[in-house]
């Protein structure tokens, strides 16, 4: 689902070969090419549509409200790769604090936001939020601007929830996948690390230089070298844990 506008328009241009642009041209034909070639929309400004997801995961929700009672210090946002986190690692990553973990597998960035606008989330009151989502969205052949402004959405949707709370934002990890999926998603981090990077109100931590899957070691994945196994889950633990204490 790649935006045709935002492929064309001259913001996606590497640096280089913008400025190239600039030297070569005449004043006149460099403006006469921008209005021929729109400037992109700023990172986080164009948010995927909030539709109802699909059956499978309105299900999940609803089981994680029925057997999520507590009101919890800590809350995991996210897709599989929160929600299959083992119960005694998210326990050491809480420390005594309550968890909840809102991660629903299978989920992209609109499924998210839909689940955020749901009222029984009003009654949390959390101090952090932690939050792993966007492979999904790259799954589904959504270009890495698009998946950085859903995830940039959820920020934001989380930041109105809860302005109390310290926003942790986790890059999606190298899993192995070929080309156009592992640049889309490579890009997509870029563009996530230098939003998150420009604000005060989020911490980033980018697991993707140390959760690498690739065809000669993918010794911290499962067998669809996409997913964490237990030795993944234990250095996510230690990174968010160092990150916390940062």
């Amino acid at each position: 689902m790649t935006d045709n506008n935002t492929a064309q328009c001259i913001g996606s241009l590497p640096p280089n070969k913008a400025i190239g642009v600039r030297r070569l041209f005449p004043r006149f034909v460099f403006l006469t090419y921008l209005l021929s070639n729109p400037v992109c929309p700023a990172i986080g400004q164009n948010q995927p549509p909030q539709t109802q997801p699909d059956p499978p995961i309105v299900r999940y929700i609803e089981k994680l409200f029925f057997y999520n009672s507590r009101q919890a210090d800590i809350l995991f946002i996210g897709d599989s790769l929160l929600a299959a986190m083992p119960r005694e690692v998210s326990n050491e990553i809480a420390g005594g604090q309550t968890l909840r973990n809102f991660a629903v597998p299978g989920a992209q960035t609109k499924d998210v936001l839909w689940l955020l606008r749901d009222p029984r989330l009003k009654s949390e009151m959390p101090n952090r939020v932690i939050l792993l989502i966007g492979t999904n969205d790259i799954f589904h052949h959504h270009s890495a601007r698009e998946t950085a402004d859903g995830v940039l959405a959820v920020v934001a949707r989380v930041q109105a929830i809860w302005p109390q709370a310290r926003i942790m934002i986790l890059t999606m990890p190298k899993f192995l996948q070929p080309a156009p999926t592992s640049t889309e998603r490579d890009r997509a981090n870029e563009l996530i690390l230098r939003r998150a990077r420009r604000s005060n109100d989020e911490q980033v931590l980018d697991i993707s230089r140390q959760l690498v899957c690739t065809p000669n070691d993918c010794n911290n994945f499962r067998e669809d070298k996409l997913h964490f196994n237990s030795a993944g889950y234990v250095i996510l633990r230690d990174l968010i844990l160092q990150q916390l204490k940062s």
